[in-house]
């Protein structure tokens, strides 16, 4: 049975794992207030800057999240839609990145979804503050 990858949830497991494991320059604490409150925007504004050239995350820095061809276009089966948001977005429909091939193609969506990922960890800190 094929499975279509999800990349929304493979972004935030691979954000969580990288602050709980120290693998990015990122600590909660950084961004809790006075009152003990965390401050949600300063902490989705800078984990998005810290998240957008990391290789483990979206694979930006060094143009490949795999590091394998073969692995990006099996993350890409299935997920041809959400390359085509993300060249809409990010690429202003210049679709010239598909000619850079499958990893390219990976890391476009990769940062993409980012800033949701982003939003959804941070978002689920506060909740259980």
């Amino acid at each position: 049975m094929n499975t279509t990858y999800n990349y929304l949830d493979a972004l935030i497991n691979d954000i969580t794992d990288a602050i709980n494991d120290h693998d990015i320059d990122f600590e909660w604490d950084n961004f809790i207030d006075d009152n003990g409150d965390l401050d949600a925007d300063y902490a989705i504004d800078s984990l998005n800057d810290v998240c957008w050239d990391s290789d483990f995350i979206t694979g930006n820095g060094s143009g490949s999240y795999t590091m394998s061809k073969s692995d990006a276009e099996k993350y890409l089966a299935g997920n041809f839609d959400l390359l085509a948001e993300a060249v809409k977005d990010l690429q202003n429909n210049d679709a010239s990145i598909l000619s850079r091939g499958a990893e390219s193609c990976d890391v476009l969506i990769r940062l993409y979804l980012l800033p949701q990922a982003v939003d959804i960890v941070v978002n689920d800190k506060l909740n259980n503050l």
